[in-house]
């Protein structure tokens, strides 16, 4: 029993000399996981937020952003301070991008969108759309669609039928539109006094293509049907909202 329970023996001098190492080692593993997990979260974390700041277009992004106060609002624009575009013709806005895929044509509307949400901020030129287009619905928005009020006219080009247009029209107040499906009723998309900037793109069939676009200049707006609307900038968008807008709805023709 004395022989046991003594310090000299090997056994008891191996176990002293080892503990101290064996603690050691395991502080360093300890302390390296530790490290390890922080340099993850801090790249996590840094890449996270550029995503969230890159890509303002995106839903979950953009009501982040919107909720921190990280967005602004989007800008009450009147006559005069809109920002610099070119006005394009159905033709033009058709020939600009009907060779892109309907994937590449995604990735455009995402860009346009971006535009949109940050009020064009570093856009040297901004896509307007221009022209007269012949009535084909008229969509009345909700809480379900990306802007939560307001009329949408859809509408087919005169001059180039391959082109659709969907022409949102943001109001608090909206009116019952008048509108007769066998008038053959005409809406015009003016150019400086309205600026109906594109911000989304989408292919119909095989050889149509629908714009959809909404006007910056806000303010009173008198539609062809003498419909007047006071026009206001959303105070937030729905971005989970389907677009183009108009294409859930059951009487929408979307073949002549």
């Amino acid at each position: 029993m004395e022989f046991l329970s003594s310090d000299r023996t090997t056994f008891s001098r191996q176990v002293r000399l080892a503990s101290p190492r064996h603690g050691v080692q395991n502080e360093a593993v300890i302390w390296a996981a530790i490290i390890t997990i922080l340099a993850a979260l801090c790249a996590f974390s840094w890449t996270f937020c550029m995503y969230v700041f890159g890509r303002p277009e995106k839903a979950f992004n953009y009501n982040l952003l919107i909720d921190l106060e990280k967005l602004p609002p989007l800008k009450d624009y009147q006559p005069g301070n809109a920002p610099r575009g070119k006005f394009h013709t159905p033709r033009d806005l058709y020939q600009l991008y009907y060779n892109n895929t309907p994937r590449a044509l995604r990735a455009l509307s995402a860009v346009l969108r971006r535009q949109y949400v940050t009020n064009f901020n570093g856009v040297e030129r901004v896509t307007y759309l221009r022209g007269n287009y012949l009535i084909q619905h008229i969509h009345r928005l909700g809480p379900g669609d990306v802007f939560p009020s307001g009329l949408v006219l859809r509408g087919q080009s005169e001059d180039y039928p391959n082109v659709l247009v969907e022409y949102v029209l943001p109001t608090p107040v909206v009116p019952e539109p008048h509108y007769d499906p066998k008038s053959k009723a005409v809406f015009e998309v003016g150019t400086s006094s309205i600026c109906a900037a594109v911000i989304n793109v989408s292919q119909v069939d095989e050889d149509k293509l629908i714009f959809t676009a909404v006007p910056i200049v806000y303010g009173s707006h008198e539609t062809s049907s003498g419909t007047v609307m006071m026009l206001e900038p959303p105070e937030r968008l729905n971005l989970y909202g389907m677009l183009p807008i108009t294409a859930g709805d059951a009487d929408v023709p979307e073949k002549e």
